[in-house]
């Protein structure tokens, strides 16, 4: 069975024992469809990106969990839709899950497509220390005119 990963966005309005319910339902949903929890993770209260609408409501906080779990792929429209018609549930979005996948830059040098550049510190290093010996000065007009020879 392939792996997928739902992340559930819950109204921050729920005291502890509604969002325990609210999970509830949520893994029996997974459960009375043949799947298999793998795990559950909270990311906490934060704050919506923007201010989302549901059943009437102004959301601008929501808790944020994560559920991996195993399942058919025929299950998964169901339970998406079983999930959307929850009034507990803000936002829900069921992803498949790569079996290889780790997260970047937890081992070795993080590198997102870069173009490697050994010399560039060189280079600011060495510009910096000419601008230090060799300043700039502003010639004024005056002073240009008579070096260049013009009147």
């Amino acid at each position: 069975m392939p792996s997928y990963e739902i992340a559930l966005i819950l109204r921050s309005a729920l005291e502890r024992a509604q969002l325990s319910a609210a999970l509830k339902r949520t893994c029996q949903v997974l459960f009375d469809n043949g799947g298999t929890i793998r795990s559950l993770e909270n990311l906490g209260l934060r704050q919506l990106p923007y201010a989302m609408m549901r059943r009437g409501h102004r959301n601008k906080h929501g808790n944020y969990f994560i559920v991996n779990f195993d399942s058919s792929p025929s299950v998964v429209k169901s339970v998406g839709a079983t999930l959307q018609i929850d009034e507990d549930i803000i936002k829900q979005t069921i992803i498949l899950k790569e079996k290889d996948f780790k997260r970047p830059c937890l081992e070795g040098s993080c590198v997102f497509g870069e173009l490697p550049n050994p010399d560039h510190e060189k280079y600011v290093h060495k510009e910096s220390l000419q601008r230090k010996l060799f300043p700039r000065k502003k010639v004024t007009s005056i002073v240009s005119k008579q070096l260049l020879g013009s009147k």
